[in-house]
């Protein structure tokens, strides 16, 4: 597992990488100065690459793995559905750059700017419930409760759900053919494939959530850079 999760993480550092080249060299090529919108998409692309070498980091270099099979378990379940703050920071402010860029490319700046801000504190406001829960979980017991965690792990996903309904929507409407495509690997990898908690061990599923943002952060350059608006 530690193999294929440093293969896909360098696989979407530098799909990132090359993502942002593209959109850099698109909009001085085609307006000559480097637009605001694509300026955003930029900074939340590198965040999407950013989070997945953060996690990769903390396994490699930070965690501390028992060699008992029964503490290692036991410490899987204390980890299970646990987040990481900064972790969740970039989740939610690289799904606003790349949507507000969407909106902002097809001539919507101001409706961009208040499906985002909108969007943005309904994550921020679930952060702060979940980040609260958790301390307080953490001080009062050992293991988390089931209920709370499922409880969060829905209403992320609701929230997820959300970034998807109006993004899709959205995208559909303007007839933005790469946009639509981009939405499957988002949902997919926040949805259905989402990854574990942040501090578990090695899994697949962190795997393959880096080459579904992958997928994601090829689709939306492509959305961005065919439909770039001065």
């Amino acid at each position: 597992m530690i193999v294929e999760s440093i293969f896909s993480c360098t696989n979407l550092i530098l799909t990132c990488g090359s993502s942002i080249y593209v959109l850099i060299k698109h909009s001085y090529a085609e307006y000559s100065i480097l637009l605001t919108h694509l300026t955003c998409a930029c900074a939340s692309i590198a965040m999407i690459g950013t989070r997945s070498l953060i996690v990769l980091t903390y396994k490699l270099f930070i965690k501390e793995y028992a060699f008992d099979p029964v503490v290692m378990q036991l410490e899987e379940e204390r980890c299970k559905e646990r987040f990481n703050i900064l972790d969740e920071i970039f989740r939610t402010l690289s799904m606003a750059g790349l949507i507000y860029s969407l909106y902002s490319c097809h001539g919507y700046y101001v409706l961009g700017v208040c499906v985002v801000t909108s969007l943005s504190i309904l994550d921020f406001f679930k952060l702060y419930r979940m980040t609260k829960k958790q301390s307080e979980e953490m001080e009062t017991s050992r293991f988390y409760d089931n209920v709370s965690q499922t409880k969060a792990t829905y209403e992320s996903r609701l929230n997820i759900f959300n970034w998807v309904i109006l993004g899709g929507s959205f995208a559909y409407a303007v007839g933005n053919s790469y946009a639509v495509v981009a939405n499957y690997p988002l949902l997919l990898a926040n949805w259905a494939l989402s990854p574990e908690g942040f501090y578990q061990g090695w899994t697949m599923r962190r795997t393959i959530n880096d080459y579904l943002m992958a997928t994601y952060v090829m689709c939306m350059t492509e959305a961005l850079r065919q439909n770039g608006t001065s």
